[in-house]
Order: C-alpha cells, then sequence, then structure tokens
C-alpha cells in the first residue's frame, strides 16, 4: 500500500515535470553521468573521468539506455520504482523493528514528495 501511494505520487509528479523546461536540462553532475552512460552504451567502456566517479551509476544508467533509448524519461522510470520500493521497504524495516503503526509512518514519512529527488 505504501508502495503503491508511493509510486502514484512520483509518476503525477513526472508527469506534470515532463511538461516543463526545467525535465529537459540536466542539473549538477548529471551531464556527466549522461555522457558517460551514453558512451558505455555505445560500447566505449573505458573513460578518465569514471575513475573519479562511484563506479556503479554510470554503469546502471547505460543499461537503462541501452534498453529504453537514451532519453530522460527512461532514466527517470527505474529511479522512480527504486524510489517507491524503498519507501516500501523503510515500511517493512520500520514495522518489523518497532510496530506496524511506525512502519506506516516511517514509510509514509518517505513517500512524501519533497523528499523524491529525480537524480537525471
Amino acid at each position: 500500500m505504501v508502495v503503491i501511494g508511493a509510486l502514484t505520487l512520483r509518476l503525477i509528479y513526472i508527469g506534470q515535470m515532463v511538461s516543463t523546461p526545467i525535465f529537459h536540462g540536466l542539473a549538477l553532475d548529471s551531464p556527466l553521468y549522461d555522457r558517460l552512460a551514453r558512451q558505455i552504451a555505445g560500447g566505449n567502456w573505458g573513460h578518465k573521468d569514471s575513475t573519479l566517479l562511484p563506479e556503479f551509476y554510470q554503469f546502471f544508467l547505460a543499461g537503462i539506455y541501452t534498453v529504453g533509448g537514451p532519453n530522460h524519461l527512461a532514466g527517470i522510470l527505474p529511479q522512480t520504482l527504486l524510489d517507491a520500493a524503498s519507501c516500501g521497504l523503510i515500511c517493512w524495516v520500520a514495522a518489523r523493528t518497532y510496530n506496524r503503526c511506525v512502519g506506516l509512518a516511517a514509510g509514509r514519512g518517505l513517500s512524501r514528495i519533497e523528499h523524491f529527488r529525480l537524480h537525471l
């Protein structure tokens, strides 16, 4: 239930953001990750900048680009699913550690939209 609620909020948010200019621009270190992921998806696995970054994200993004094409929406949707799943995981851990009420409060707290960050 927490996962479905979190996912619904995030999909509504993405649906509203797609029509804005902000959605199509890259921020902070995203242009570097995007460029590296496109190079990896194109077959160039080695790049001097990739040693300065955490190793997994650009390969994760390259896999997404290989399957869904190199566009922002293809990169954001799997991250949205993982983010919603993390709300469910927090809910489950808190419920197992404390009780069901604490678990629901923790999952719902994390599912609030201000905690959702688009990383691309």
